[in-house]
């Protein structure tokens, strides 16, 4: 069958497909990044291009919801919906593109003793000798107890059938990598002192890579990716469903995430002037999906009820068994999890914050697609996922965008309106905290009631500002308040409702997890809010649409990328790593799905406050 020329523009990018491929598909295997939150299902219209060339097609009955009349005549289609059936000219624009978003990679500070798990170890002398014809393996574990305390070294096979040949050519003076008593690698000369590791967060929308020399525990860089899976689903449930529906989607799936570590790993190495074969070590922390997708594992039992895990605990793999572009035998130690929904990151926000060892009562909110929230202390911790929906990452809203550059993250309104936006540049979009910010200000002026609604220009005469009725505007769908006119940016009634399920969901997770411990509101010590959006939210508005059920009584910190450093300390401790173990069973969860009672709170949790 002969395939079919396509041109992406402005790249010029030329790309061959079989008849039938769609666009979006097309665009995900030339690795040009189309936003789309809702995995491709048509729901979201987040994926619009532009067809410059070539048979547009019928518009079906999504595009027309979607897509304005005037953009379906300019060429504007869905990616994710239209097919290609001959050569096609498909301009991308801007704001259907990924760029790098508004990341957050510092965070809380717990001090922790080092205790590495990886040594590095020179020594000379090591030729065989007549007088004492000692096997060099063990003539290797001689030398290296004279140095640390060692019982016995071992070795792989492949490392074996390489000792005689290394030590020949480096004149039997070597620099020897052990992880516990394990024999991982054999280097010319004396590179004690180059010894790395990387610690990473896999997030669901956002990875971060930090590089610790393991010599000095000295972080060197940091370095961050969206995520590419995103292509493919905003979240994890969208995900899921990739690998259970679409041929491949597994190994899809885990290459994405696979060729984004090593892309990082390339800058962070790079920047520094390392050789990545001196990276021994790697941690890895993130929500349950993500660390299955990372390690090719399929996840198909959390897409059906009891929705557990393969497995809850720790899973250490050397990294050349994941492709991953280090030393072929550093050690990747993936992070235990909690649950079906709650992983490995809120392990190392648990650590990193030590919640599971102190006195007070603390709530733990991760805001994002998948929400975690954790309450407890030493006595008892239990957690959950509160599955909020990709609205706070601007999915599934109609101008809603990620906190990039060109978005709308703080508004603020008087007589009129104000806002600003990221990178200081043209409004594309408005970003979660944004809506947020936005929601609450609706609110306080009257123009939102409490039950969401959106109120017409004719319930608020006399009330608001004449500017602010003017930006109302009356739909057969439900009302739209415009934020900005020139680039019809704009938060509609449908945008409120999905603000109101997120919100929701949050909202009765806390008071399920309440109700688990018996705990009263001023109970409560403080609040940690982790993760970007928590770091970036403006706490009044955050209480003032009900996201946290709370009076403004209750200290609230916030805590940045507090999952990262849980990575980190597990990569430079062994005993941090033996605390996440035990997080692991120690930590209750409550699964919100099945909680009869979550579903009441649910509801009663939908208007605003």
């Amino acid at each position: 069958m002969n395939q079919i020329k396509v041109i992406f523009e402005p790249e010029g990018k030329e790309v061959y497909c079989l008849p039938g491929s769609t666009i979006l598909e097309l665009a995900q295997r030339a690795g040009i990044g189309i936003n789309s939150p809702c995995g491709g299902e048509g729901r979201c219209g987040k994926c619009l291009v532009r067809i410059i060339q070539g048979e547009r097609g019928k518009i079906n009955s999504r595009e027309k919801e979607l897509i304005s009349t005037d953009k379906l005549k300019e060429g504007y289609r869905l990616a994710c919906q239209r097919k290609i059936y001959q050569e096609m000219v498909i301009e991308i624009p801007e704001t259907s593109r990924f760029f790098n978003p508004k990341i957050l990679v510092k965070g809380i500070t717990r001090e922790v003793l080092p205790k590495l798990n990886l040594k590095k170890i020179y020594c000379d002398n090591l030729s065989p000798s007549i007088d004492e014809p000692t096997a060099l393996l063990e003539t290797i574990e001689q030398k290296l107890k004279e140095r640390i305390p060692l019982k016995r070294v071992k070795a792989n096979i492949y490392l074996l059938r390489q000792i005689h040949d290394k030590l020949r050519r480096f004149s039997f003076k070597a620099t020897f990598v052990l992880y516990n008593e394990e024999l991982i690698s054999i280097e010319k000369g004396d590179t004690t002192k180059k010894n790395y590791g990387i610690a990473f967060d896999l997030g669901t929308t956002t990875v971060v890579g930090s590089l610790i020399n393991l010599t000095n525990i000295k972080e060197l860089d940091v370095a961050s990716r969206t995520n590419p899976q995103v292509t493919f689903g905003a979240d994890v449930i969208s995900r899921i469903n990739f690998t259970l529906k679409k041929e491949a989607g597994l190994k899809i799936l885990h290459e994405r995430i696979i060729d984004c570590l090593n892309e990082i790993i390339l800058e962070l190495t790079r920047k520094r002037g390392i050789s990545p074969e001196h990276i021994y070590e790697v941690t890895i922390v993130g929500n349950t999906t993500m660390q299955h997708l990372f390690l090719n594992s399929s996840p198909e039992s959390l897409a059906t009820s009891p929705y557990v895990p393969t497995t809850k605990r720790e899973v250490t793999v050397a990294a050349k068994k994941l492709n991953l572009h280090i030393n072929d035998d550093a050690v990747v130690y993936v992070s235990p999890n909690i649950a079906g929904f709650v992983g490995g990151d809120a392990i190392g926000t648990i650590l990193a914050t030590n919640q599971h060892q102190e006195r007070e009562l603390r709530l733990l909110v991760d805001i994002g697609t998948n929400g975690e929230i954790v309450l407890g202390n030493r006595k008892r911790l239990v957690a959950a996922s509160a599955a909020a929906g990709p609205a706070f990452e601007g999915g599934q809203i109609k101008c809603g965008m990620r906190a990039m550059s060109g978005a709308i993250d703080r508004v603020y309104i008087d007589d009129d309106i104000s806002y600003n936006v990221i990178g200081n540049v043209e409004p594309v979009g408005i970003c979660g905290t944004g809506l947020i910010e936005l929601t609450a200000a609706l609110l306080k002026v009257g123009i939102i009631g409490k039950n969401g609604r959106l109120k017409s220009r004719d319930e608020l005469k006399g009330s608001p500002s004449f500017s602010l009725l003017n930006r109302i505007r009356e739909r057969p769908k439900g009302n739209e308040f415009i934020l900005e006119e020139k680039k019809e940016i704009s938060i509609t009634q449908a945008d409120i409702r999905q603000i109101q399920l997120a919100k929701a969901a949050f909202c009765a997770g806390i008071k399920v997890l309440m109700k688990e411990l018996s705990v009263r509101e001023e109970e409560i010590e403080e609040v940690l809010l982790a993760g970007a959006f928590g770091s970036f939210i403006n706490v009044r508005s955050a209480l003032a649409v009900g996201l946290l059920p709370f009076s403004f009584k209750i200290p609230i910190r916030f805590i940045g990328n507090s999952a990262l450093v849980g990575s980190k300390m597990i990569l430079i401790s062994e005993d941090a790593r033996r605390e996440a173990e035990g997080i692991s069973q120690f930590c209750g969860y409550v699964e919100l799905f099945r909680d009869s009672e979550f579903q009441e709170l649910f509801i009663d949790s939908l208007p605003f406050p």
